[in-house]
C-alpha cells in the first residue's frame, strides 16, 4: 500500500487503507499512512483527522505529530504546527527538520528570536543543513539583520549549488548594475534625440 504513495497513485492507496482499516479499526498505521496519502494530495484536513487518530491510538508517534504539523502548516495554522513539532521534540529532541520546520512557523509567526534558535540548534546537529541556511536567512532579513542575512544566504547558496552558486550570488548583482548603466545610458540617447 506504501508503495503506491510512492507512484503518486493516491486515490489507490487511500482505498487500500480505508480496506486495511475496515480489517482493522485500530490500525495506527494505516491511519498514518492514509494521512500521507491525503497529504501528498493536497487535502490537509483530512490528513489533520487521520495524523490525529494515529495519535490517539499511539501518542508519542514522533513522525505523525511531525507531519500533521506541517499539514497544520499548509492550512495557515502555525499555532498547532508549533505545538505538534514542540511535542515531536520532546520526543526526539535532535531532529533537525522538525527545528526548522518549527523554525518556520516561528517565522511566519513573526517571532524571528525563536526561528533563529531554532535555526541554529538544527545547524549545531547538521551544519551542512542548506534548508536551516536559507531560512534563517529569511528570519534574520525580517528582522532587520541584513548582514547575518546574506551570510546565511551565501552559505546556503553554497551548500546547495557549490562553486556555481557563489558565482551566481556575484554575477546576478554585476548584472543588474550594468543593465541599469545601459538603460540610463539609452535612456538619455533617446532623450537627445
Amino acid at each position: 500500500m506504501a508503495w503506491r504513495i510512492g507512484l503518486r497513485d493516491y486515490d489507490r492507496a487511500i482505498r487500500d487503507y480505508d480496506e486495511a482499516l475496515r480489517l482493522k479499526p485500530n490500525s495506527a498505521d494505516a491511519f498514518y499512512n492514509r494521512g500521507l496519502a491525503y497529504a501528498s494530495k493536497g487535502d490537509s484536513n483530512r490528513a489533520i483527522d487521520d495524523y490525529s487518530q494515529a495519535l490517539h491510538l499511539t501518542p508519542s508517534d514522533a513522525d505523525a505529530l511531525y507531519h500533521r504539523g506541517l499539514a497544520y502548516a499548509h492550512t495557515g495554522d502555525y499555532v498547532d504546527a508549533i505545538r505538534d513539532y514542540s511535542h515531536a521534540l520532546n520526543i526526539k529532541p535532535t531532529d533537525a527538520n522538525v527545528l526548522s520546520v518549527r523554525g518556520v512557523a516561528y517565522t511566519k509567526e513573526g517571532d524571528y528570536d525563536r526561528a533563529i534558535q531554532d535555526f541554529d540548534q538544527a545547524l549545531l546537529i547538521n551544519p551542512r543543513f542548506g534548508f536551516a541556511f536559507g531560512k534563517r536567512s529569511i528570519a534574520y532579513a525580517r528582522k532587520g539583520a541584513y548582514g547575518r542575512s546574506i551570510s546565511d544566504w551565501s552559505r546556503w547558496l553554497w551548500l546547495k549549488y557549490g562553486f556555481l552558486g557563489i558565482t551566481i550570488r556575484l554575477f546576478i548583482p554585476v548584472l543588474t548594475i550594468g543593465l541599469g548603466f545601459w538603460l540610463k545610458r539609452f535612456r538619455q540617447e533617446v532623450d537627445a534625440q
